[in-house]
């Protein structure tokens, strides 16, 4: 804190109330980037923010230019604006039963993590990476659809796949575990089926613990 209210009052060029330096001080600063990882560090991705997250890295669109998100009232737990407090969609003292709590730490967005949550949103991904993709040729106008033709172009190499995908998903950081598993489920796929082949993919990582995890 007092390091960015000094970076606050003097951007290092005499300036005060430099909020671009503020910002950059927040993200690039030694406690936001720790040398030694800690069982603490991270959260749990809010499932809106989780589907953003793969809106922005395949350039999702749609034919009206819209991008309505009437699923996610019904399926996330959560949508645009309709936050009951200024503490977001959950309790800040949220601490959910188990290791967690035992601890006496906190996992606020856990709250809204429920079993039938995760089931609702986890069939989404699958409608989004399957169906809402550029290959659908009966899109609806509001229909918000991605871009995965990089993916199809390389989807007969399946490391590079792979290593595409998690680089646009994972900030290329994929485990041993999650790459052998996406290997054998693509080994079952023909090289011809590159679409198929691509959502898979997609699907498999955006619905891991590793997107989930916000480190």
């Amino acid at each position: 804190m007092r390091r960015v209210a000094e970076v606050f009052n003097d951007n290092g060029s005499g300036t005060r109330g430099d909020l671009g330096a503020v910002v950059k001080a927040i993200l690039l600063d030694a406690e936001a980037h720790p040398t030694m990882a800690m069982e603490i560090d991270g959260k749990v991705k809010e499932p809106l923010l989780r589907l953003t997250q793969l809106w922005k890295a395949y350039d999702a669109t749609s034919n009206s230019g819209r991008y309505p998100l009437l699923a996610a009232y019904i399926l996330f737990g959560q949508g645009p604006l309709q936050s009951p407090s200024v503490f977001n969609f959950f309790s800040p003292f949220y601490a959910p039963p188990g290791e967690i709590r035992n601890s006496s730490l906190v996992a606020p967005e856990l709250e809204i993590a429920t079993e039938y949550q995760n089931t609702l949103f986890t069939n989404y991904l699958f409608y989004q990476a399957f169906a809402l993709n550029q290959t659908n040729q009966n899109l609806g106008d509001d229909d918000v659809y991605i871009n995965f033709e990089e993916e199809m172009a390389v989807a007969d190499d399946i490391d590079a796949l792979i290593d595409m995908v998690a680089g646009k998903l994972l900030a290329g950081q994929i485990s041993d575990t999650l790459r052998q598993e996406i290997t054998g489920m693509l080994e079952r796929i023909p090289e011809t089926d590159t679409a198929v082949r691509a959502a898979e993919t997609i699907y498999f990582i955006a619905t891991s613990p590793e997107y989930a995890y916000q480190r």
